[in-house]
């Protein structure tokens, strides 16, 4: 009932304020639904630019034996880095991890935090890391479809996506979870609906970033607070 008061705005310029008068440069980004006018609006008025679009799949645990994937010791770090700065999709995913709406980057130290932590899952060829499966602590296993699997971060080749996300939905069961559910290119969408994934939402997550340092439209006066 409070929509359409401006409360939304104010909040957003008081927040890009805040960052700005810490005096850090960086990048600061916001994720929101595709068909959220208001919002889009509002990102072109602070100068923010569209970063990515990213569909929400899931898909039911299967439960088989987990084929290929298997956890990566922590002296196979600098193999998952290498894998992600050679891979194309780790751009087109604005070299980040997505966990309920929040993308953060896949920094070394990230990575690093990730694989110690028993949370990163290699897919090998021939004894070769060809793919790799980010994956979110436990306690974030809330789905509307029961405990879920939240990949925070998928990527292998083309060739073996498809039977890299089967092997996913093993890897579900395996840790007793009743689905996966993670964010995908929609390029990708066909390759994820033959490994009979869904997307679990009609709608698309659209992610928009902006340098800190750029101060377009960023000041707020006080006398355009709304009344509630």
């Amino acid at each position: 009932e409070y929509q359409g008061r401006g409360i939304g705005r104010i909040i957003h310029h008081f927040l890009i304020n805040q960052l700005r008068q810490r005096g850090k440069t960086g990048v600061v980004r916001f994720s929101t639904a595709g068909e959220n006018e208001a919002v889009r609006e509002l990102a072109k008025e602070t100068g923010f630019m569209h970063l990515g679009t990213f569909w929400r799949m899931a898909a039911p645990a299967l439960d088989e034996p987990v084929q290929t994937l298997r956890a990566l010791p922590a002296d196979a770090l600098d193999q998952a880095l290498s894998l992600l700065d050679g891979s194309p999709h780790f751009g087109a995913m604005q070299r980040s991890s997505e966990l309920d709406w929040t993308y953060k980057f896949l920094t070394p130290d990230r990575v690093k935090e990730v694989v110690e932590d028993g949370r990163a899952y290699g897919w090998h060829v021939d004894d070769s890391l060809a793919g790799l499966v980010l994956v979110a602590p436990r306690g974030n296993e809330r789905f509307d479809r029961g405990a879920a699997l939240k990949a925070v971060y998928i990527d292998a080749p083309n060739a073996h996506l498809s039977a890299m996300l089967s092997d996913v939905r093993r890897l579900a069961a395996s840790l007793g979870r009743e689905s996966v559910v993670c964010a995908a290119l929609p390029d990708l969408g066909e390759t994820y609906l033959a490994a009979e994934f869904f997307r679990a939402w009609d709608g698309e997550i659209v992610l928009y970033g902006r340098p800190l340092s750029l101060t377009i439209r960023a000041d707020v006066r006080t006398e355009e607070l709304p009344s509630v």
